[in-house]
C-alpha cells in the first residue's frame, strides 16, 4: 500500500485518541478525519490558555504567552507549541495504507518524535 506521513491517525493507540474517536462517532456516523482532530486540539489549546488568563484577553501579549505555555494530552499525543515558530511540537507517524476486514486503514509503522517544523 501507499506510504504516507501525518501527525495523527484514527488507529493511534492512546487513551485520548480512543476517547476522541468514540465521542466523535457518538455524534456523527463516520470516523473523524485530520481536520476534526486539528479543530479539537485548537479549541483545547485555546480553552487551556483562557483558563490560565481567567478569560481576560485584553492583553494580546499575555494571550500569546498563555498559548505558548499550553501543554496537554491530545488524541495525537503530547501537545505543546514551539515558542519561536508557534507550530505544534508533535510526532509524525509513518503510515501504510492496508486493507483490514474489508476496510482501508492507515497502519502506523513508525514515527518521527517531537517534530517542530515538518516543512524543514
Amino acid at each position: 500500500g501507499a506510504i504516507t506521513s501525518l501527525f495523527w491517525a484514527v488507529e493511534l493507540d492512546n487513551a485520548e485518541n480512543k476517547k476522541f474517536v468514540a465521542d466523535f462517532q457518538k455524534s456523527y456516523p463516520l470516523l473523524p478525519d485530520v481536520f476534526a482532530v486539528q479543530q479539537y486540539d485548537g479549541m483545547r489549546a485555546l480553552d487551556e490558555a483562557l483558563k490560565k488568563l481567567g478569560g481576560d484577553t485584553s492583553d494580546k501579549d499575555k494571550v500569546v504567552k498563555a498559548l505558548e505555555d499550553v501543554s496537554f494530552k491530545s488524541p495525537r499525543g503530547d501537545f505543546t507549541f514551539d515558542k519561536s515558530t508557534h507550530n505544534p511540537i508533535q510526532d509524525i507517524y509513518i503510515r501504510e495504507v492496508k486493507t483490514q476486514n474489508g476496510q482501508t486503514v492507515n497502519t502506523i509503522s513508525d514515527k518521527i518524535a517531537k517534530v517542530t517544523d515538518p516543512g524543514k
